[in-house]
This record gives structure tokens, sequence and C-alpha cells, in this order.
């Protein structure tokens, strides 16, 4: 209950900053917040309804909701990774940290029993892309406060 509610606040939150950023003509950003603020509402609606048994009867499916979910969305931040090349490479290494970790999650659960491996490897992957988050944030903060910015590295592609 408290995961859902948790990812459900942050969703709304990136909600919020979609809203303004697409208020502010800033639609790259926008696209970047809305399509996390779908994943972690979508998110929170997966495991509640998965934990409390709004789907039923999900072996009867033939396959796992949250594998589909997993690669479902490993596209979408795919396809986000290709679209932020133009972008310095630390946001494309922190959106691309994000998708690979979407895609270990995915094989982790192609099996009967998900493999815990896998699921560590992909937490490691997204502690790795919250490092780049905290420097990216921190880089910004100073340069908003008058200081020298964290260089975030020459784009991808020109």
């Amino acid at each position: 209950v408290y995961l859902s509610i948790t990812l459900g606040s942050s969703a709304i939150g990136l909600l919020i900053a979609t809203l303004w950023a697409a208020r502010i003509g800033q639609s790259f950003v926008a696209a970047v917040t809305g399509l996390f603020s779908s994943f972690w509402f979508s998110l929170a609606i997966i495991l509640f309804g998965l934990f409390n048994g709004w789907f039923g009867d999900t072996t009867a499916l033939g396959f796992d909701p949250l594998r589909a979910y997993y690669w479902t969305w490993a596209i979408v931040i795919l396809l986000l990774t290709i679209a932020s090349l133009r972008l310095p490479i630390m946001f494309v290494l922190l959106i691309g940290a994000v998708d690979l970790a979407l895609i270990l999650l995915a094989l982790a659960h192609a099996g009967d029993d998900p493999s815990t491996g896998l699921i560590k490897l992909a937490g490691w992957v997204l502690w790795a892309s919250g490092v780049i988050g905290a420097l990216l944030f921190l880089g910004a903060g100073s340069v908003s406060l008058g200081g020298k910015g964290i260089p975030p590295g020459p784009p991808v592609v020109k």
C-alpha cells in the first residue's frame, strides 16, 4: 500500500512539472516528465492491482503481466533515449540507464520464478542512474546560484 501511495505521489508531482513545462514552452521537458509521470501512475496501478487481486488469476493469462509491463516501458524509454541524443551525454546516460534497468527487469521475469540476480543488477543500474541524476541536479543547482556547474558533457549527436 505504501509503495503505491509513494509511486502515485511521485506521479502527481511529475504531472505538475509536465503541465508547468508545457505552459512555458519547454516541450521536450514536458515530454520527459509526462512519460515518467505516466510510468509511475501505471506502475502504482499494476502493482496495487496485482497485490490485491484486481486482475484475477494472472497465471491463466499465460504470461507475466510485469514482464509485459517492463518490456512495454523499455520500448517507450528506448524511444525517449533516441530522442534525447542531441542532449549532453550525461542526460542520455541517465535515460539509457533507466531503459537498461527496465530490460533487466523484463528479462528477470522471463521464467516462472523471477531471477533475483537480474533484479539486483537492475537495482544497481538504477542506483547508478540516480548518481548521474544527482550530479546533474547539483550542477544545475550550482549554476542557478551563480556558481560553476558540473559539465554534462558534449551532445551525442550534433
